[in-house]
C-alpha cells in the first residue's frame, strides 16, 4: 500500500501536474478577453476600492468622466491582461474636469497615466461632449507604445462667439451675436470666471471674415475688456472705416486655455481617427515626445461655426528624439499655425578666452561647435568642422577648449557666443508631413518648423494663410538651424496673404530663413541642404520662394505666379520693419525667389549667377 502512495505523487511530478498552475491575467473577470468594454464590463471590477457602473452612451445625464478615468486606470494596470480598452459607440458627456496628478497646474477631463501595460484605446467612433473649453479633454502622461483612435473632440461652452457686423464707426463697430451664440461680454465673463483666477491669463482678441473667407488686412485685434454690449472699441488707428464692411461676421475669442489633447513625453504613440472640432487652446500639443504618429486627424469647425480652435492645430513641441508623422490630416479655420513643431537643443552661454571659457551653466555634451547668437557666425559647426571638447578646469565655471581657438575664431564669435553639441545640430528628429490639407489659417502659418533636422514636407495643399504657407525657421537659443529638408510637391493658393506687417513670417509663401536672438537677420549660411522642387505657388502677397542662410541644397521646377509685384514699393511705417535690416525691404522685387545668400547649388531653370542664387535673388 505504500508503494502505492509512493509512486502516485512521482507520477504527478513527472506529469508536471504538481505544479501549480499559471492562469492568465484575466483583463474582463470569467472571460479570456483581452479587450474591456467600459460599457459593459466596468460594473464587474472593482478600482481602487471602488465599484463603478458601465458607460452607457447617449446618456446626457450620466458624468462620463469618473467613469473613463477609472476604466483606464484598470487597463493599464492590468499588466498586460488587456490590450485594448472601447465603449459602445455613441454620444457620451464629461463634466468633472480634475487636477493632473503630478502636474498640478494642468486640469484635465480624462487622465492616461504612464502605462506600465501599452494599451490602445479605441472608442469606436463615439462623440465625447466635454463641459468648459478651458480645460484639456485628455491629458497623457508618458505613454509608450499606446494608440488613442475613433473619437471625436468638442465643448459644450465654446472659447469663441460669432459677432454680426451691423455698422461701423471711424473707432469700431457694432455688432449683434448670431442666434444661439453669446455676445463678447457673455464669452469674456464666462471663461474668466471658469479660469477662476489672474484674468491676464486670458488674450482676448478678435479678427473679421468675411462670406466665410478670413479678411488678411489686419491681424488679430486686442479687444477691450470693459465691455459695452453692442459695440466694440478698436481704436482709429488703422481705420476700422478700411477694414470691416456691413454683413462682415466678427470672431471674438478668449485664448489661454486647452490643448483639446495634451501628449506629455510619449514615445511609440499612434493618434488616429480623431475629430476635433475646438478647444482652447491648440488641437493638440505634443510635449517632450518622439516617435509619434498623427494619422487621419481632422480640426475642423462644426457645423455653423467658422473656426475650430482659438490657437493652433497639430503642435509638436520640444521634440525629444526622431520618428514624427503627420499624414492624411485635415486642418481648418484654426488661428495659430496650422501644423508646427520645434526641436529644442541644449546650450549654454560663454565667455570667450583664447585659452579656454567660463560657461554659465552646464555646457552640452561633447563634441560641441559655437556660434554668434546675433550674426550667425558658427565655429566647428557640423559638417564643416573640426569638432571642439571642452574640459573643466580647477576655477568654477571655467573650462579649456581642444583644439584650440583662432583669434580669427574668437573675433567671429565676439561676446556672443552660444554653445551647442554637434549632436543638437544634426540630432536626428525627423518630420514627415505628408497628404495634408490646411485651410484659413487665420492668424499664422500653415507649417511652420523650426530646429529641426531631416523634415520632408511633401503633397500638402496649403490654402489661405496670413503668414508663410510652409517656413522653416531658426528661434535662437532654444533651437539650431535647419538641416536636411526637403519640401516638394506642395500646392499652395492665397498663402502669406497678411498686409498688417513685415515680420519674419511674412517674407515668402515658402520661406526658409534663420533670425538671430535680437530678431535680426543672420548674416552667415547657418541652414544647410535644402531642397525645393515641384512646388506650386499661387496668389502670395509677396515672394513665393523666400530663401535665406542656405547653404547648400536645389530649387528646382517650381511653379510660381501672382505673386506680389511691386510690393516693395509700398510706403511702411518703422514699426512694420520688425527687427529686419532696412535692406531687406529694398531687396524686395518683381522676382518670385529673393535673396539667397550664395551656394544654394542648382537652381534648374535659374541658372547660378557668380553667388549661385537666381538672378532676382541677388539683391542683399
Amino acid at each position: 500500500m505504500w508503494r502505492r502512495l509512493l509512486i502516485a505523487p512521482l507520477l504527478l511530478v513527472m506529469s508536471g501536474v504538481s505544479h501549480p498552475q499559471v492562469l492568465p491575467l484575466q483583463c474582463v473577470p470569467n472571460s479570456t478577453s483581452t479587450t474591456f468594454n467600459a460599457s459593459h464590463d466596468l460594473h464587474k471590477v472593482t478600482i481602487n476600492g471602488v465599484k463603478y457602473p458601465d458607460m452607457k452612451p447617449d446618456m446626457n445625464i450620466q458624468d462620463a468622466a469618473p467613469l473613463l478615468n477609472a476604466a483606464i486606470t484598470y487597463v493599464v494596470n492590468t499588466n498586460g491582461g488587456c490590450t485594448d480598452l472601447i465603449v459602445n459607440p455613441g454620444a457620451y458627456f464629461f463634466n468633472t474636469a480634475m487636477s493632473v496628478p503630478q502636474h498640478k497646474a494642468k486640469t484635465s477631463y480624462v487622465y492616461v497615466p504612464q502605462a506600465s501595460n501599452p494599451v490602445r484605446i479605441n472608442l469606436r467612433g463615439s462623440t465625447l461632449l466635454f463641459q468648459e473649453s478651458y480645460y484639456s479633454a485628455f491629458y497623457i502622461d508618458q505613454c509608450s507604445g499606446c494608440a488613442f483612435e475613433s473619437f471625436s473632440i468638442d465643448y459644450v461652452n465654446l472659447p469663441f462667439t460669432q459677432l454680426d457686423v451691423t455698422g461701423v464707426t471711424s473707432d469700431g463697430i457694432n455688432v449683434k451675436p448670431q442666434p444661439n451664440w453669446p455676445s463678447q461680454d457673455h464669452l469674456y465673463t464666462h471663461q474668466t470666471n471658469v479660469h477662476g483666477s489672474s484674468a491676464s491669463d486670458i488674450k482676448f482678441v478678435g479678427f473679421d471674415t468675411r462670406n466665410g473667407v478670413p479678411q488678411y488686412t489686419y491681424t488679430d485685434w486686442k479687444l477691450p475688456t470693459v465691455i459695452q454690449p453692442g459695440t466694440i472699441a478698436l481704436g482709429s488707428n488703422p481705420n476700422p472705416q478700411t477694414i470691416f464692411q456691413d454683413g462682415d461676421v466678427f470672431i471674438a475669442a478668449t485664448r489661454g486655455g486647452g490643448p483639446a489633447i495634451y501628449q506629455n513625453a510619449g514615445s511609440n504613440t499612434l493618434f488616429k481617427d480623431i475629430t476635433i472640432y475646438t478647444s482652447g487652446g491648440p488641437a493638440i500639443e505634443s510635449w517632450y515626445s518622439q516617435t509619434t504618429s498623427f494619422i487621419d486627424i481632422n480640426v475642423v469647425p462644426n457645423t455653423g461655426r467658422l473656426v475650430s480652435t482659438v490657437a493652433g492645430g497639430i503642435q509638436l513641441n520640444a521634440m525629444a528624439g526622431p520618428g514624427f508623422v503627420v499624414r492624411n490630416c485635415t486642418i481648418e479655420a484654426t488661428q495659430d499655425d496650422s501644423i508646427a513643431g520645434n526641436a529644442e537643443a541644449p546650450y549654454a552661454v560663454a565667455g570667450m578666452g583664447r585659452d579656454g571659457l567660463t560657461v554659465a551653466g552646464t555646457p552640452p555634451q561633447n563634441p560641441v561647435f559655437f556660434m554668434n547668437g546675433a550674426t550667425g557666425a558658427a565655429v566647428g559647426t557640423p559638417p564643416a568642422g573640426p569638432p571642439h571638447d571642452l574640459a573643466p578646469r580647477s576655477l568654477p565655471f571655467s573650462y579649456s577648449v581642444t583644439p584650440g581657438l583662432t583669434w580669427d575664431q574668437l573675433a567671429l564669435l565676439s561676446d556672443k557666443a552660444i554653445i551647442y553639441s554637434q549632436a543638437g545640430f544634426a540630432n536626428g528628429t525627423s518630420v514627415t508631413i505628408q497628404n495634408n490639407k490646411i485651410k484659413n489659417s487665420y492668424l499664422a502659418r500653415g507649417i511652420g518648423l523650426s530646429g529641426v533636422s531631416k523634415a520632408s514636407i511633401t503633397n500638402n495643399t496649403i490654402t489661405n494663410t496670413q503668414q508663410a504657407g510652409i517656413m522653416l525657421g531658426v528661434d535662437l537659443p532654444a533651437n539650431v538651424p535647419t538641416n536636411n529638408a526637403l519640401i516638394a510637391n506642395n500646392t499652395l493658393t492665397n498663402t502669406n496673404m497678411g498686409m498688417s506687417g513685415v515680420g519674419p513670417t511674412y517674407l515668402g509663401a515658402i520661406e526658409v530663413m534663420a533670425f538671430a536672438a535680437n530678431g535680426d537677420v543672420m548674416a552667415e549660411q547657418v541652414s544647410r541642404h535644402v531642397f525645393i522642387n515641384v512646388n506650386t505657388v499661387t496668389n502670395t502677397q509677396r515672394a513665393g520662394i523666400w530663401i535665406g542662410n542656405v547653404h547648400g541644397g536645389a530649387l528646382n521646377d517650381n511653379t510660381v505666379t501672382n505673386y506680389g509685384q511691386g510690393w516693395n514699393q509700398t510706403i511702411y511705417g518703422d514699426h512694420l520693419n520688425d527687427g529686419l535690416k532696412p535692406y531687406l525691404l529694398d531687396a524686395f522685387s518683381s522676382g518670385a525667389f529673393k535673396w539667397c545668400m550664395g551656394e544654394f547649388g542648382n537652381t534648374g531653370n535659374n541658372p547660378p549667377t557668380n553667388s549661385a542664387c537666381p538672378p532676382s535673388a541677388s539683391a542683399k
